[in-house]
Order: structure tokens, then sequence, then C-alpha cells
């Protein structure tokens, strides 16, 4: 059998796998594809290259939001958005917008650039902290986080945990300041499906805010 047809056959055997990869995956996501979706709230390590800019764009029931993503500087991107957010009858909070601007500033990386650390600071984040029907916008909640992202399998498998603070200030009538604690955690799998991967992410806040 001559190579190329030996070449032939390893080409068509490999796109065999990677489909079959594919179809077990649509399989086991098929009981919940019919699940609300949301943006991550976890970050990990990673930013742009230095001169590389980004737009994103988002659509929901809830908000819909656009943000332009530039590295500015090297290992640093500044985070510029707005977001809608639509009228919520059960939250009595009437159709709003609040801005978004955050700087992120990678501070340590591996050989590999599939882990280290990174920290975010800045506001709209979470721009629609609700108490009772009130909201606290941009410029009133201010965020910090640390992200912490590991590789494990030759980077096929990536965790990463992001341990934050917020501060909610003029949170009521009398210009109360709320204090909370934030947490988020995602794990990736690659190698599963082509090009792509599985993640699984948990979050939670802790405290007034």
């Amino acid at each position: 059998m001559s190579a190329a047809l030996l070449d032939r056959g390893a080409a068509a055997s490999t796109v065999r796998r990677r489909l079959l990869r594919f179809l077990v995956a649509v399989v086991l996501a098929w009981p919940v594809m019919s699940a609300y979706g949301q943006q991550f709230n976890s970050d990990n390590q990673w930013t742009a290259p230095h001169g590389v800019a980004t737009l994103a764009l988002s659509l929901g029931q809830e908000y819909s939001t656009a943000i332009a993503v530039a590295a500015l500087l090297p290992d640093t991107e500044f985070n510029v958005g707005l977001t809608r957010f639509r009228e919520s009858p059960e939250d009595r909070t009437e159709a709003h917008h609040s801005g978004i601007f955050y700087v992120k500033r990678r501070l340590t990386e591996n050989e590999a650039g599939n882990a280290g650390t990174a920290i975010s600071f800045g506001t709209g984040v979470n721009p629609s902290y609700l108490s009772a029907g009130e909201v606290t916008d941009t410029f009133e909640s201010w965020f910090v986080t640390y992200g912490y992202t590991a590789a494990f399998l030759d980077g096929k498998i990536t965790w990463d945990l992001m341990p934050g603070l917020m501060v909610n200030m003029d949170k009521d009538r009398e210009n109360e300041t709320a204090w909370g604690m934030t947490w988020s955690t995602r794990a990736a799998f690659y190698g599963i499906i082509p090009q792509s991967a599985i993640v699984a992410e948990a979050f939670g806040t802790t405290g007034e805010a």
C-alpha cells in the first residue's frame, strides 16, 4: 500500500473520530438544549495580544450588550461597553441603560500560554443590583477580581477560579454603602468537539451587595 493511501486512510479515520465525538456531545447535550443561556460570569488569565481590538455583541430576553475590548498596552485590556436592560415587572424596574468600563491586567503566564493569573477592576459589570426595585447603576457599583487559571493534561482541561470584591454605593435612600464578596469558577474541556470546548461554570455572591 502506498504512502499516499496510508495518509488518506489516517485522515479519514481522524475525521470519523472527530465526527463521532461531536455526535456524542450533541446527544449528551440534547436534554438541556431548551435551557436558558447567559454570558459567562467567570474569566481566565488570557488577554488579547498588544494592539488587537474586538467588538462583542450579545442579545437576550433580559438585556443586550455591546462591548469593545482593546489591548492598548502589553498584557492589558481596556473594556468599554453599553448594556440595555428591558423592563422587568417582576423586579419592578423600568427599561434603562448602563455603561461598562473595566481594565484587565495579566500578572503571570506559563510558557504554554494556557495558565497564569490576572486582575480586573472596574464598574458596570454588575450594573443591575436590585433591591425592591432600586437599581445601582454605573459608577455606583465597583468591583475587583483576581483570576487564576490552571491547565491539566497538556491544556486539554483548564480550570479558572475568580474570587472578587464588590461595593455598591448609595444603594438606598439613606445613601448606605453595601459590600459583598463574589466568586466564580469554571472548567473547560478541549478535544471533545473540534475547535471548541465544553464548559461548566458556577458562581455566586455573599454580603449585602
